[in-house]
C-alpha cells in the first residue's frame, strides 16, 4: 500500500524534474529549484528500498521468531539409516522495520516543501524589477536633460 504512495511521489518528481517549473497558487517555482524538488521526490523511492533491504538483511531474528518457526518435520528415513533432522527455518518478523519507508518519504516531503518555500517567487517579480528600472532610467534621463 505505501509503495503505491512512494511510486506516485517518484512519478510526480520525474514530471517536475523534466518540466522544470510548477505553480503553487499564484506563485511559481522554476529551475534550478524545481529540478531539485523533483530530485528529492524521485530519490526517496530508491533510498527507502535500499535502506529497507539493508535492514532486512542485517536484522537478526529475535526469540519470538524462533518460537514461531513451527514443529520440525522429519522426512522419511529408511530403517537402519541415521535420522537427519533439518535445521528449523526461522521466520523473519517483517513488521519490525515498518517505520522506515514512511519516515524516509515524510522526510523527503518535508525537504521538498522547504525547498519549494525557499524557491517560490511571484510571477511578476521580473516585471516589477523592469518597471522600477525603467522608472529609474527615466528619472536619470530627466535629470541629465535638465542639468
Amino acid at each position: 500500500m505505501f509503495l503505491a504512495v512512494q511510486v506516485a511521489l517518484a512519478a510526480l518528481g520525474l514530471v517536475v524534474m523534466t518540466r522544470g517549473r510548477f505553480r503553487v497558487g499564484d506563485r511559481s517555482v522554476t529551475n534550478p529549484i524545481a529540478s531539485l524538488v523533483g530530485i528529492i521526490l524521485t530519490a526517496q523511492l530508491p533510498l527507502a528500498l535500499l535502506i529497507g533491504i539493508v535492514l532486512g538483511l542485517t536484522d537478526e531474528p529475535g526469540p519470538a521468531a524462533a518460537q514461531s518457526a513451527g514443529p520440525v518435520v522429519v522426512p522419511y528415513q529408511p530403517p537402519g539409516q541415521p535420522v537427519v533432522v533439518p535445521p528449523p527455518t526461522v521466520a523473519r518478523d517483517e513488521s519490525a522495520n515498518w517505520w522506515v519507508d514512511p519516515l524516509i518519504t515524510c522526510m523527503a516531503m518535508l525537504m521538498a516543501a522547504g525547498v519549494t518555500a525557499i524557491g517560490m517567487r511571484a510571477d511578476d517579480t521580473a516585471a516589477e524589477l523592469l518597471t522600477v528600472h525603467r522608472a529609474a532610467s527615466e528619472l536619470a534621463d530627466q535629470d541629465a536633460g535638465g542639468a
